[in-house]
């Protein structure tokens, strides 16, 4: 009996985590038009980290994906994006989460942590693009030398996205890791 209470609490705090992923995204989102390129400036991805950092890899990855697929689903303009976030901001958060907790007793906690969120922030800013590129040109049928000058756009997202979740997020944690 008590290991469905504990499967149900994951499942609920996972989905109060997925909320608030989205709710990062849709209130702190910041809609950028570069090198033709439409993208946002966001701090999802800073709550995807804490979650998984915090609550750990599954968790945070599955919270992550929901949170911004459900976003790129309710914008309109990213609705084609939405699988694809899903599976990216999935695998940021479980490899930051599970970095952590398979290096908690090797690493000292500071470092884990750096470590942890430069992961996942890592992989998000290789794959975002690789990503972006490939749905311009196979779902939107654009040209690919077009989009790849317009990925350019979606790098700087990326990188600006990435500078803001690392920093805030490691307050946050910081923060919060006593409290929970």
């Amino acid at each position: 009996m008590n290991k469905s209470k504990y499967n149900t609490k994951k499942i609920v705090l996972t989905a109060i985590m997925a909320s608030i992923v989205f709710i990062c995204t849709y209130l702190t989102r910041i809609e950028l038009s570069i090198l033709g390129s439409h993208t946002i400036i966001h701090l999802g991805n800073m709550a995807c980290i804490v979650i998984s950092i915090l609550f750990g890899g599954l968790c945070g990855g599955i919270a992550g994906g929901l949170g911004m697929a459900f976003f790129d689903i309710v914008s309109g303009t990213f609705i084609a994006y939405f699988p694809f976030t899903f599976i990216l901001k999935f695998f940021m958060g479980l490899i930051c989460g599970n970095f952590k907790t398979k290096y908690y007793t090797k690493i000292s906690h500071n470092k884990l942590t750096l470590l942890s969120a430069s992961l996942g922030l890592l992989f998000n800013m290789i794959f975002s693009p690789i990503v972006t590129l490939l749905i311009r040109v196979w779902i939107y049928k654009l040209d690919f030398h077009a989009s790849i000058i317009s990925m350019a756009g979606s790098i700087i997202s990326v990188i600006i996205n990435a500078i803001l979740s690392f920093i805030i997020s490691l307050i946050l944690i910081k923060f919060l890791e006593n409290k929970i």
